[in-house]
């Protein structure tokens, strides 16, 4: 079973958000899509909609999709707002 499997629509996203973080580096489209358990429309479409919300960035002289500047902002509040017992957990 998928990580965002049963989860709806936020699972799937969540599941685009770490397959391209899994690649560790600025990523293609086509190199998304034979590892992703989506059909290339919706693959498509949460990508846009990620982009959008500045969840990803997207590099229209690359072509590549890399992790969004709001995502830092979430890692930011999540670790000033944890304790260091919360975070070794």
């Amino acid at each position: 079973m998928s990580r965002g499997a049963g989860d709806g629509t936020v699972g799937k996203a969540l599941e685009v958000l770490d397959q391209v973080a899994d690649f560790e580096r600025p990523v293609r489209f086509a190199e998304l899509l034979p590892h992703s358990s989506f059909p290339k429309p919706t693959l498509y479409r949460l990508l846009q909609t990620l982009t959008n919300q500045g969840m990803l960035a997207y590099d229209p002289d690359r072509h590549t999709y890399a992790p969004g500047a709001r995502l830092m902002k979430f890692a930011h509040a999540a670790w000033s707002q944890s304790t260091l017992a919360q975070v070794a957990s």
